[in-house]
């Protein structure tokens, strides 16, 4: 427990704001490093995958010309599209394409060149903790930071880098309110306007700012000052994309054909989000138990009880990757889905016990903290469901890590002493670790196919000189595939002649191909799944962000061309027919 149950029985005399108290860790920047090298590293350790292919495109093509982000053509659906159309703002591209200035396009490098973004997600997180639960100290950055929905988030994509900017800049603002520093304001809003240009979804972070300086009752001027810089800063950038381009990049896709088939509707959406969080929050799940001042004995048995939707997914037999986005329907033949689910709404309600306790035995200060945490997951599911309609571990990121502070709060708040916190960490740690021991190994073996497609192309006689190779398939095949010299096959540009070799990977998302019958297969090149699990692709789209590994992390299909000819254009309105993605969800969203 946090303390003795009966120090709870009413509210505290003593209470201070949490500002006001001690840290147990303030001025030690050793753990801030220290994570955040750790992020850094595990995700230099990790090969291009999913997404990070795309954002390489953008980061070359700005390396080469930064002047112009969008002024080129970019290979990631059935056809290239121009860049305008991916959504894809221009902060990280930018930051990626001056790493390829300095130190070429090395992925490895290009990942420890994130390493700022780690440093300021880690920091803005131990102030957080320093204002909403100072008692909960180191132990409890460490639940934030390892947490499993982050762990594995760090790759090339927008996520990580957007919520360091965005939760930096809402740090800096809660310091100016403290200490009544208009320049920090300032900062505030450079840095959540450059947030905005990273994904758009940190509006709900720009909100949340402004929440902030209503509930909290904190100078008004600030505010203003902290939103009118970010935002001047963000329609700055829209407003000489539309000079350079004649359009501004959000507009061009606000005003795009809605993508409807990107999520469930209904109670598939409610059960896809509790089941994402019976599989991500369980930290939350523990500090509730905490706050209702249980055992301890009930303690670690909801540690024991959140690993059973594991052992429920260890004990399915391997089969086929499923497919990422379908309709989410309980009781059909998808157990992992089950299990999390009635994890989730386990979570639920502990946490919302938890929540109406803590409220009634909290000082009025503590309840203006609390209805701002509540406001700002209001805010945050709000832009999400606004811009990003569709199931995905990443979107979960912060609606965890707030809940999780309120739940810290209200349990150090509540009692006089620390707590089984360092359990709850220790716990935590491991399992956000797992996720991303997990996302590693998928992507290294995803990696490691192309040296099984180079034997075996060697083996089937593949003169290197002479003959050309063709691929179909996306993500880090795609990448690493064009590393090595191989050609996209893209419908009606595409020469094929007699005797080239074709590569057409299954079990990923792969681009739309018309019929082109003049091949015969040859051989498939295959590598085992590493693990007992796997993330990919489940955890970056979908409502089950582990699952059981497959049999094969990754097959790919070796043919050989019979007759020369181009290859066919796809019909108007083409779509990915046997892909994972029945319709594809941009990058950046």
């Amino acid at each position: 427990m946090i303390g003795d149950p009966d120090s709870c029985a009413k509210p505290r005399s003593d209470w201070k704001p949490p500002s006001d108290r001690g840290y147990a860790d303030r001025g030690t920047h050793l753990p801030i490093l220290l994570i955040a090298l750790l992020l850094t590293l595990l995700n230099a350790l990790k090969p291009v995958t999913i997404d990070d292919t795309a954002f390489l495109y953008y980061a070359r093509q700005i390396a080469a010309s930064p002047g112009d982000p969008y002024g080129f053509e970019v290979f990631w659906y059935d056809v290239p599209t121009p860049a305008m159309d991916l959504l894809v703002p221009a902060v990280l591209p930018y930051w990626l394409g001056a790493g390829i200035s300095l130190f070429g396009e090395d992925p490895v490098f290009l990942k420890l060149w994130l390493l700022p973004f780690a440093l300021l997600l880690v920091w803005s997180l131990r102030r957080l903790v320093e204002r909403f639960a100072p008692a909960g100290g180191t132990p409890l950055l460490l639940v934030l930071a390892l947490a499993p929905a982050i762990v594995p988030s760090f790759n090339l994509m927008l996520d990580l880098p957007s919520l360091a900017l965005a939760l930096g800049g809402f740090a800096l603002f809660v310091e100016a309110c403290e200490r009544n520093r208009i320049g920090w304001a300032v900062w505030a809003g450079v840095l959540a306007g450059l947030a905005l240009q990273t994904k758009y979804n940190t509006l709900a972070q720009l909100l949340a700012l402004g929440v902030y300086g209503i509930v909290t009752q904190r100078a008004m001027r600030l505010t203003i000052v902290a939103v009118g810089v970010a935002a001047m800063l963000f329609l700055g950038w829209e407003g000489w994309l539309a000079l350079r381009y004649g359009e501004s990049h959000i507009l061009h896709h606000l005003l795009a054909a809605p993508q409807t088939a990107w999520s469930n509707t209904g109670a598939g959406w409610a059960i896809g989000w509790l089941a994402l969080l019976g599989a991500l929050a369980t930290p939350a799940g523990l500090l509730a138990i905490s706050v209702l001042h249980a055992s301890r004995i009930a303690l670690f048995a909801g540690m024991a009880a959140s690993v059973l939707p594991l052992i429920v997914i260890g004990a399915l037999e391997p089969g086929p990757v499923p497919v990422a986005i379908r309709p989410i329907r309980l009781f059909h033949g998808d157990p992992a889905l089950d299990a999390f689910f009635v994890a989730g709404l386990a979570l639920i309600a502990l946490i919302g016990a938890a929540g109406v306790l803590g409220w009634r035995r909290s000082p009025p200060a503590a309840r203006r903290d609390l209805a701002f945490l509540l406001a700002w997951m209001v805010v945050e599911f709000g832009v999400c469901f606004w811009l990003s309609p569709f199931h995905a571990a990443r979107r979960l990121i912060v609606p965890i890590l707030v809940t999780t502070l309120a739940l810290a709060h209200l349990a150090t708040n509540a009692a006089r002493a620390p707590n089984p916190l360092r359990a709850i960490a220790t716990f935590s740690v491991c399992l956000g670790l797992l996720f991303g021991a997990v996302d590693l190994a998928d992507a290294r073996a995803q990696q490691s196919v192309q040296e099984v497609i180079e034997r075996e192309l060697e083996r089937l006689g593949y003169d290197r000189d002479r003959e050309r190779v063709w691929f179909s398939g996306h993500w880090g095949f795609q990448y690493e595939s064009e590393r090595r010299g191989y050609q996209p096959m893209v419908p009606g540009r595409s020469q094929l002649e007699r005797g080239d070799w074709v590569l057409a990977a299954q079990d990923i998302s792969v681009p739309a191909l018309p019929k082109f019958p003049v091949t015969r297969l040859l051989g498939l090149a295959a590598v085992p799944g590493p693990l007992l699990f796997s993330t990919l692709p489940s955890f970056y789209q979908g409502a089950v962000p582990i699952r059981r590994q497959a049999e094969t992390s990754l097959r790919v299909r070796i043919h050989r061309v019979r007759e020369s000819g181009p290859l066919p254009a796809l019909p108007q309105g083409g779509v990915s027919r046997g892909s994972l993605l029945r319709t594809p969800i941009p990058p950046g969203a």
